[in-house]
């Protein structure tokens, strides 16, 4: 995990991980990104690359979740999160 490649700490973003196939693994946003991605790597996601925009409060990265939603469609949650399978990562942050 390259934390430089990450938005700046308390940086307020809506973000998607994408995994093998291009498909959403989890849409979300967060006011402190730095800290969700930590929590996702403990938690287990596994994940190929992601993708985070900037929003200026929570109320714009809630809309723009939603967007992101009807954009890629629901992350299918019978998909269980794989421990100990390492993720690479392809950054982009919009």
């Amino acid at each position: 995990m390259d934390l430089m490649t990450l938005p700046g700490k308390g940086a307020v973003v809506a973000y998607v991980l994408f995994g093998n196939g291009g498909g959403p693994v989890l849409i979300g946003y967060s006011s402190n990104f730095r800290n969700a991605w930590r929590k996702l790597n403990r938690d287990g996601y596994v994940w190929e690359s992601w993708q985070a925009w900037l929003c200026k409060d929570d109320a714009e990265a809630f809309a723009k979740r939603a967007e992101l939603i009807k954009e890629h469609g629901r992350p299918n949650v019978a998909v269980h999160a794989v421990v100990d399978q390492p993720h690479r990562i392809a950054a982009q942050v919009r």
